[in-house]
């Protein structure tokens, strides 16, 4: 089970149960080597919602370099045509009607709505909650007037510029999440044919859906179940994949406390998220065969799998909840109602960035 998707399968259309399911069908299709399974299930995917794309390169690559060249580079253009032919099957099938209505342009700026800003009303932690956090922090410094029509701290979803830093538009965001990207599609592409081939293509897919959610636009601080169910499976590979399950499902699934804001369920979120944590924690350091506290430190006082100063960071996260749950008490926050949620996305998202570079660092490695 997953905390996340518990506090958001019911309050949000986009992020629920069955897509979660359809993607682990999909790459559990992938690891059994049913290509044409596998590219049927996530083209239904694509099509039952397109947050989906962000991780299809990794979809892609992988077919096409396993199932449509062999090891030595000759094209199999009779598998090439299989899975040509059922992914235009389930496109036709979906965008048909709407191609017969003359109603495909307008469907498609629904699915790709640039003019909703940088970041959503809830700034989901990733680099650009850093970035707005610091324009916002310089502009109060140096006491830049702000724009009187939007505010990145309204509340609203909208288009707006930043106070002191340059503002950030959609094509600079989708440049940056290509770049983030490439080296894990050229190592996947270039590892084909290998045992190890299915994790690597496991890691590019988390790899995908983490630099979308570091870069890309407009990102709903949901989207974060993109990366913590694909990093589910990856978990039971290794001990540095366990850290980071680790790592980024708990500093991922705090960030959405903030969904539910009302007093009557912050004890339910909080216990949700330290029952999971404590047997996700328990659970994969047996699973791994660890002698607690062996793993990477000298230090007595540290979670399993983790460092000292991991450890220290997700005890912040205490911190950072009683900041939250206390500030509208006190005259910084009647001034700047913004300050707690801008407190909760600023610290996840130095947690999410470490882990994001710990991961590129690593996703070549395969270890015990």
């Amino acid at each position: 089970w997953n905390p996340g998707l518990l506090l958001v399968d019911h309050i949000h259309f986009q992020y629920n149960g069955i897509l979660s399911a359809l993607l682990l069908l999909s790459i559990a299709r992938i690891i059994q080597k049913r290509e044409i399974e596998s590219a049927f299930w996530f083209a239904v995917l694509l099509n039952m919602k397109h947050i989906y794309v962000y991780i299809s390169p990794a979809f892609f690559v992988y077919l096409l370099r396993n199932y449509c060249f062999d090891r030595h580079l000759n094209f199999k253009a009779k598998n090439f045509a299989k899975l040509a032919l059922i992914v235009s099957l389930v496109f036709a099938a979906s965008f048909g009607p709407f191609l017969v209505l003359g109603q495909f342009w307008q469907l498609m700026s629904r699915l790709f709505p640039f003019k909703r800003g940088l970041s959503h009303a809830y700034w989901a932690p990733n680099f650009w909650a850093l970035y707005n956090t610091v324009d916002k922090v310089s502009g109060v410094l140096l006491k830049v007037k702000p724009n009187a029509n939007s505010s990145m701290t309204s509340g609203l979803v909208q288009q707006y510029e930043h106070q002191v830093l340059i503002t950030i538009t959609p094509i600079m965001t989708f440049a940056l999440v290509v770049i983030s990207i490439l080296p894990s599609m050229r190592l996947l592409w270039r590892r084909s044919h290998q045992n190890y081939s299915q994790i690597l293509f496991l890691r590019s897919v988390v790899m995908c859906a983490f630099s979308s959610y570091m870069f890309g636009w407009h990102v709903h601080e949901k989207a974060i179940l993109l990366i913590t169910i694909p990093l589910t499976p990856l978990a039971m590979v290794s001990k540095w994949d366990a850290k980071m399950f680790n790592m980024v499902s708990v500093i991922g699934n705090y960030s959405l406390f903030p969904l539910l804001y009302k007093e009557a369920e912050t004890v339910t979120k909080i216990l949700l998220l330290v029952i999971y944590s404590v047997y996700s924690f328990k659970s994969l350091e047996i699973h791994h065969k660890l002698t607690a506290n062996k793993f990477e430190n000298k230090f007595l006082l540290s979670f399993p799998l983790m460092n000292f100063f991991e450890t220290i960071y997700l005890m912040g996260l205490i911190v950072i909840q009683s900041i939250y749950l206390f500030c509208p008490l006190f005259t910084i926050c009647q001034r700047y109602p913004f300050v707690p949620l801008m407190t909760t996305s600023f610290y996840c998202s130095l947690g999410l960035i470490y882990c994001f570079i710990d991961f590129i660092r690593n996703l070549h490695i395969i270890r015990a």
